[in-house]
């Protein structure tokens, strides 16, 4: 019994292969006619030129169904000849018993190894117009069905070039399938699958997007063949490990077409999303990293018309993320954004017409918390409308300045800005004269405080209002302490615009700063710092942001008019105190800095350059008739000791230019000095000086030595790397006249000659004293002594030659 089942099934075989090498050869004898009729039925929906070159029958595709072959499909455009579709192979599943009357019924298709390629050229030529809607076929004998159910496309590269808006797009079909559903009024065609993409350039300047990327499709389609209308049902594409969703329509009952799709992923991954981007803006994201998932959706919308996109608008939001950008970090980031290209109907929707929006809910930059509205719109021009709160300590904003040098230690602050503007004038020199921004803000400080390493200055107890505009940074009413000194400041910073657009535009301060009583010791000191720097940062931890900082104060120049009813510094202590000050980033410079000091008054010009190596001290200085004796002393008698103030007398005034690098504490580098001084001393006397005291034992031992008094003493010093030249100086004493010329060491060493006139000889009177007679008067007969030594162990010696070569000495050091 088995085996005649089997003898049967395998005569069914036998029968079945003769069938079907019949219908081949049936087929392959008929192929003429058969290819002229799908000719024909094709060519209903193309002007183009269609040729196939072979058509057979076979079970490789389908199997076991029968599949007809068309080999080497070729369809070109009657204007230019050019392929617009290529295909090696498209397998048709086709019934049997209508082919045996030379009839083909097609219910699937594969495509094979082809091409579609889409061409518009610069004059509006479009290549796909080759292809129309055939109008219905009534006659009722048909010879071609193509009412498909299945498809399925195979390695199929579609290429659109569109050169009048400089469009390039290459997407592979790698395997394709889907069914064909016809349900009267439209058609119904699911699809999955996965694609390669070559790339997509949408705008030549902006470069290539989705540059070798896999991608995994799963849609259905809808046609309604009434509205003409394709409808793309919610479809996840897969790229890269990430699902976006997409769905939307075409509509094509009117012209222009119409567009209206819709993308999303609410868990987008920043690294991998931002590789789809074009080199060209994937260079201005480097270094950009998003901690957190984006929520991005994107709509398409608009007419379909060439040199005038769509609508397309992009919004995305992060929350709680960290975002590092351009060396800034932001932390704890809720925000929405968005992108559009259409910022104004009735516009081109361009570069333009386009607008970046950021709502930031709460952020901290750099550690500093941030709330904000920022727009961008016209991305060429760069229209800014921001809007910026904060709400912060004072140390939140450490690392936002490089704080190794300085940093907040205390206090609170609210800043409330907002701008608008065109960034455009910022970039282009040529638009300087043309703008049209505008700043309004506030910053309140309460109870700041302030240290500043490099100088050794703590500002603290500071309370301000500051308001903002774009003409002016207006400071009312500040109050600090600085290193223990009360302070009110108040003033203003010009150019604040300027500063951006002209390199060398430096901002310009104008301030009042009034200390009542006010301690320069307590600022000029080692110790101040020494608690607050327990506590250092580390250089590394400056940012770009911390940089630009530094630079801005680089180019602000402050001038200051500062009142003090007291000024003391260490044992100096002035009243009446008014004076201007000019900072900037090389320094400090005075302007008619008066005071009242020693029972006289002293002015002072001059500057302190903080940009060499060192700092410098630069100083013209005015003093009239200030007590010698009290002046020496609150100057610590200039760190010399050859004459102090316990040796003197008098009312001193003194025409003085100094120049002198500055060492520890601000104190001047007496071996590096260097200045002119034109002095006076008036009702002088020298109590208790030794050069005089030695001279008195050795030649008039009977008058007082100890207590000289003089007529008007006045010359010229000049001082060179810690020496002090006297020119020749007349002093008409209670004793004896002299004329005096030399050097005085800063450390003791004098080097001096006393020219003494012979009629010094001779008993003087209890009550004698001698008038100034001038330098260049005739003095008869006299003797030159030479006084050398340090102040303790002198020498004094006869020695005519001293004058000449101290006139050389002097010579030299004047070269």
């Amino acid at each position: 019994m088995i085996k005649k089942i089997l003898a049967a099934i395998a005569a069914l075989l036998v029968l079945l292969l003769l069938a079907f090498f019949g219908l081949l050869a049936y087929v392959e004898y008929n192929q003429a006619t058969l290819l002229e009729r799908v000719k024909q039925t094709l060519s209903k929906n193309i002007r183009g030129e269609l040729s196939i070159e072979k058509l057979s029958l076979t079970f490789v595709k389908e199997f076991p169904n029968l599949s007809l072959t068309i080999q080497n499909v070729s369809i070109k455009d009657s204007a230019f000849h050019k392929e617009v579709f290529v295909a090696e192979k498209v397998f048709f599943k086709v019934n049997t018993l209508p082919l045996l009357r030379l009839k083909m019924d097609a219910r699937s298709m594969v495509v094979e190894n082809g091409k579609f390629y889409l061409y518009r050229d610069t004059a509006g030529y479009f290549n796909a117009e080759i292809f129309k809607v055939a109008k219905q076929d009534t006659t009722p004998t048909g010879n071609i069905n193509f009412e498909l159910e299945k498809l399925r496309i195979q390695n199929l590269q579609i290429i659109s070039i569109n050169e009048l808006m400089g469009q390039h797009i290459s997407v592979v079909a790698k395997d394709i399938r889907g069914t064909v559903e016809n349900k009267g009024d439209k058609l119904v065609i699911p699809l999955e699958g996965t694609a390669h993409i070559d790339s997509m350039v949408f705008k030549a300047d902006k470069g290539a997007f989705f540059v070798n990327k896999n991608a995994t499709i799963k849609t259905t389609l809808e046609y309604l063949q009434e509205e003409k209308k394709l409808n793309i049902l919610p479809s996840p594409i897969v790229m890269d490990g990430q699902t976006y969703m997409m769905k939307g329509y075409f509509k094509f009952d009117k012209k222009p077409a119409y567009i209206n799709l819709d993308i999303t992923n609410p868990t987008t991954d920043f690294s991998r999303a931002r590789t789809v981007l074009s080199d060209v803006i994937a260079k201005q994201m480097v270094g950009m990293e998003v901690s957190s998932p984006v929520d991005v959706h994107i709509t398409v919308k608009g007419d379909i018309v060439p040199l005038a996109p769509p609508e397309v608008d992009v919004s995305f939001k992060v929350k709680d993320a960290t975002i590092k950008a351009y060396g800034v970090e932001l932390t704890n980031t809720t925000l929405d954004g968005l992108f559009m290209n259409h910022a104004y109907p009735g516009v081109l929707n361009d570069d333009s017409n386009s607008r970046v929006s950021f709502i930031v809910k709460h952020t901290r930059v750099q550690g500093v918390p941030i709330s904000a509205q920022v727009s961008v719109t016209d991305l060429i021009r760069l229209h800014l409308d921001m809007a910026l709160q904060s709400h912060a300590t004072l140390k939140d904003f450490n690392k936002l300045i490089p704080d190794y040098k300085y940093r907040f230690t205390g206090g609170n602050v609210d800043v409330d800005v907002a701008y608008k503007g065109t960034l455009d004038y910022y970039l282009d020199s040529t638009k300087q004269s043309d703008f049209d921004d505008t700043l309004r803000g506030t910053i309140k400080v309460a109870n700041g405080a302030f240290v500043y390493d490099k100088r050794k200055i703590v500002l603290d107890k500071i309370n301000t209002n500051i308001d903002l505009s774009i003409a002016k940074i207006d400071i009312k009413d500040l109050s600090a302490s600085l290193n223990g000194n009360e302070i009110f400041f108040k003033g203003g910073i010009t150019s604040l615009r300027k500063i951006f657009v002209v390199t060398e535009q430096r901002m310009q301060g104008n301030f009042k700063l009034d200390a009542p009583n006010f301690d320069m010791g307590k600022v000029l000191t080692e110790s101040v710092m020494a608690d607050a720097s327990k506590v250092q940062a580390k250089p590394e931890d400056a940012t770009k942001a911390a940089q630009a900082i530094d630079e801005l104060t680089d180019r602000v120049t402050a001038s200051i008019l500062f009142t003090s009813n007291k000024f003391s510094y260490k044992k100096f202590v002035a009243s009446k105190v008014k004076g201007e000050f000019v900072v900037s980033s090389k320094g400090l410079q005075v302007n008619n800095f008066n005071l009242n000091a020693c029972k006289g008054t002293i002015n002072v010009k001059g500057g302190l350059n903080t940009v060499s190596t060192k700092d410098r001290l630069n100083a013209d200085v005015q003093i009239k008739n200030v007590d010698v004796k009290e002046f020496l002393s609150a100057a610590e008698n200039f760190s010399q000791d050859a004459i102090v103030d316990s040796n003197v007398r008098g009312l001193f005034s003194v025409n003085a230019s100094i120049n002198t690098p500055l060492g520890k504490d601000y104190v001047p580098v007496m071996d590096s000095i260097r200045g002119r001084i034109y002095f006076s001393l008036k009702n002088g006397a020298l109590v208790n000086f030794k050069p005089l005291q030695d001279i008195g034992k050795t030649l008039f031992k009977k008058r007082d030595f100890n207590n000289v008094t003089f007529a008007e003493i006045h010359d010229t010093v000049v001082i060179r790397e810690g020496k002090m030249f006297i020119k020749r100086m007349e002093i008409s004493s209670s004793v004896m006249r002299l004329f005096i010329q030399g050097r005085y060491a800063f450390k003791g060493i004098i080097d001096i000659a006393v020219q003494f006139p012979l009629n010094n000889i001779g008993k003087k009177s209890d009550d004698f004293f001698a008038d100034n007679i001038g330098t260049d008067a005739k003095i008869g007969g006299n003797i030159i002594l030479r006084v050398h030594g340090e102040n303790n162990k002198t020498k004094i010696s006869v020695d005519a030659g001293a004058i000449k070569r101290l006139d050389k000495e002097l010579e030299d050091a004047l070269k």
